[in-house]
């Protein structure tokens, strides 16, 4: 029964509770980097580490050794809590001698970065500087809390006077007396070699015009030294306004910018690394290039067998790699690249070289075993390799049978499966075991001694469904990796399974140790004509909504211990609405499930096979009569009153007709016009429509206007709404599962 005022009354009361415990804004403090640190390039991170992006955006670290490492703990003694003081420096990293006032508890006061001081809890400390270290000015004190890395403040006096309450460390920042107002006007295209001189502590500026629009490279083409480029801009031809920052880039650096807005952009060079500032015995010489750039493209290209990788790729890349030197390269836009695969791997024939875009995209093919092609973006490069297994070495299997099989060379194996079946009769196949996509498909019926027949099914990465053959004969089901070796594509239009365990490269697949596993399962099948309803999203009329925007193309019901692989093969098959769960119980204990199955319901509500729609049939059931029980996300859950028999012709089940068709007291609800269907309202799946429904699931998804497959969007249009709590959970609530 409807729930009224009363309800609506609660309903306030909860949404006032549920107000209070968010408050209306939340405030996070944080400290910026001061602007001083920022102008160091390479010395911006605080203690104990330095980073640095390389040109691939991955991170570069390096550490303090081990016997500098800053000391983080404070310690009590009989005199009273002690405070450890790290001192650091940037720019020289080591050797600048700093002093401290008072001497600290061990009697020292002073010493060369990096060091570490002891004062007890409540000194004042003084930490004075020298003005120059190694040619280059002090900048900057900064300080951080030591157990956390929390910026504390910065200030510019060389003597710097502050409170020992926690362990602190502190960085002084000395910077190189050359600024951008002497910075080295250079035109592009630009090619020099320069010498860093002093070695590591001296600083160049270059200024550089560079149009809107234009790609460019800024790289130093014969590195003898680990430089640092940095790029600002644009700013005004004095350097008194150099503009922001704009790119870094370190090691061997390779600045790529295409400016938005035309203007003299500053480029600062300098070697941040060197640990012991010592003058190397040749000067360390950069090349700087500052030049229009083509696009710079990845291959990657592989045979899905081999390791180590025996592909030859030419001519040398943009960082002079060629030949079978790994499986990755960098090519110039338009590049005309050659890939040349062996024409045997592991007893595998050569077949085809296949060119995917950077989207895995198939591009085009080629069975010569030598290929060239043109990198006019990112490419993948992968020689396809047969297996020469043929349907003459098929097993034969009789009807039913379920293994497990083993691809024995992983990837490339071709495994054949022969079989007899009958026109008119549906059929299971049931993949119920994989450990990695392989690929079935199903060929007949056999139209010579080589020759399997037309393939009638591809079954993609998984074999889930029930299908009648159009004639009697022999069949053959072909079990390999054969396409998702190079196609991992996700999604509504992929046209391989997902791969199970999450990987997305055949590289990472290629290093597992362990077999590649597979199952083969067929039989004849039970077929059911099996009607039902769900409240939440039923029209009116015997319709309900479909066409869910949301709804996953694998079986959402892993919660419930159900371990199929159901998934949709034609994603927009017309007139679905959801997921439902289907189990069969027998009639001697209808507390054992003799078999579990994913299915559809369709709009008229009627449950069918999730490959494509098709009539819903189970597989692998011993013969008898058993309950039929129909599970969904966010319904109650019903079991059949009447018995169905399976093994003598095809059963049908309506749970639509009236309360009576399903165990307990009203356990399906009137939907208005005759039809009966499964109550709406239990979003947490414990078979009992209650407030923690709406408090757990509804109203969190309603505060953050959540869209998508929601398991309290009852009536599915991909929201939750007031119509959903009202209209549909209110409308069930007290209400259970009643078997």
């Amino acid at each position: 029964m409807p729930m009224t005022f009363p309800f609506r009354g609660f309903f306030t009361a909860l949404l006032f509770v549920a107000l209070a415990m968010f408050p209306a804004s939340t405030v996070a403090a944080q400290s910026s980097t001061p602007a001083s640190l920022q102008a160091d390039g390479a010395e911006l991170d605080g203690p104990p580490v330095y980073s640095e992006s390389d040109t691939n955006g991955s991170s570069r670290v390096s550490v303090i050794g081990e016997q500098n490492r800053p000391r983080s703990s404070s310690s009590v003694g009989s005199a009273g809590m002690t405070h450890v003081l790290n001192v650091l420096s940037g720019t020289p990293r080591y050797g600048a001698v700093i002093s401290a006032a008072p001497a600290d508890d061990t009697g020292d006061e002073s010493g060369s970065t990096p060091f570490a001081l002891n004062y007890s809890n409540g000194t004042t400390v003084t930490i004075t500087s020298p003005a120059v270290v190694d040619g280059n000015t002090f900048s900057t004190w900064s300080r951080y809390r030591t157990n956390t890395n929390e910026y504390i403040e910065s200030s510019s006096n060389a003597a710097y006077s502050f409170v020992m309450d926690d362990s602190y460390t502190i960085r002084a920042v000395y910077v190189n007396d050359e600024s951008p107002t002497d910075a080295v006007a250079i035109t592009a295209p630009h090619v020099q070699t320069y010498t860093l001189d002093p070695f590591l502590t001296d600083v160049d500026w270059y200024r550089v015009w560079l149009s809107s629009g234009d790609t460019y490279s800024l790289r130093d083409h014969i590195a003898t030294s680990s430089t640092a480029f940095v790029l600002y801009g644009p700013g005004d031809e004095t350097g008194s306004s150099i503009g922001p920052w704009r790119a870094q880039d370190s090691y061997a650096p390779d600045i790529r910018y295409t400016p938005t807005s035309s203007g003299w952009y500053y480029l600062r060079v300098h070697e941040p690394y060197n640990s012991d500032k010592t003058q190397p015995s040749s000067p360390a010489s950069y090349g700087l290039t500052v030049e229009e750039a083509q696009p710079i493209y990845q291959l990657v290209a592989w045979t899905h067998r081999s390791q180590p990788m025996q592909l030859d790729m030419q001519p040398a890349d943009v960082d002079g790699i060629s030949g079978q030197n790994g499986n990755r390269r960098r090519y110039a836009a338009g590049t005309t690249v050659t890939v040349t695969a062996p024409a045997v791997d592991n007893d595998n024939v050569f077949e085809k070289w296949l060119l995917q875009d950077g989207g895995s995209r198939e591009l085009d093919t080629s069975t010569q075993l030598t290929y060239s092609f043109s990198m006019d973006g990112d490419r993948r490069a992968i020689a396809v390799y047969a297996n020469q297994e043929t349907i003459e070495d098929a097993v034969a299997l009789s009807l039913p049978h379920r293994s497990t099989q083993t691809l024995t060379y992983p990837y490339t194996e071709v495994g054949w499966f022969g079989f007899e079946l009958e026109a008119g009769t549906f059929y299971r196949f049931d993949s119920h075991i994989i450990d990695f996509g392989v690929r079935y498909e199903l060929f007949g019926p056999q139209e010579g001694p080589q020759d399997p027949g037309p393939m009638q099914v591809d079954f993609g990465g998984t074999a889930v469904t029930t299908w009648a053959p159009p004639q009697s004969g022999t069949y053959f089901l072909r079990v390999a990796e054969e396409e998702n070796e190079y196609d991992f594509a996700a999604g509504p239009n992929a046209k391989t399974a997902v791969d199970p365990a999450g990987r997305d490269s055949l590289q990472s697949a290629l290093e597992e140790a362990s077999p590649v596993s597979y199952g083969v399962a067929l039989s004849e099948a039970d077929m059911i004509d099996l009607y039902v309803q769900l409240q939440g999203y039923y029209l009116g009329s015997g319709v309900m909504r479909s066409g869910q925007d949301w709804m996953p193309q694998a079986h959402p019901f892993e919660y419930l211990g159900h371990t199929g692989w159901e998934r949709f093969r034609q994603y927009w098959t017309p007139g679905i609405v959801d997921w439902v769960l289907i189990e069969l119980r027998p009639q001697a204990d209808p507390s054992v499930v003799a078999r579990r199955q994913a299915a559809f319901v369709r709009s008229d509500g009627r449950v069918v096979d999730s490959y494509a729609g098709g009539p819903f049939g189970v597989g692998f059931v011993e013969p008898g009569f058993y309950h039929v029980v129909v599970r969904h996300r966010n319904h109650l859950d019903v079991m059949s009153t009447g018995l169905i028999e399976l093994g003598a012709g095809p059963a049908a089940y309506y749970f639509t007709y009236g309360t009576g068709a399903a165990m307990g007291n009203n356990a399906l609800t009137r939907l208005g016009d005759g039809t009966y269907g499964l109550w709406a309202g239990d979003a947490d799946q414990d078979c009992a429509i209650t407030s923690l429904d709406v408090t757990n699931l509804w109203l969190p998804a309603f505060t953050a206007s959540a869209l998508g497959y929601l398991a309290a969007d009852y009536d599915g249009d991909s929201r939750v709404t007031y119509d959903d709590l009202l209209q549909h959970w209110s409308h069930g609530n007290g209400q259970v599962c009643q078997f």
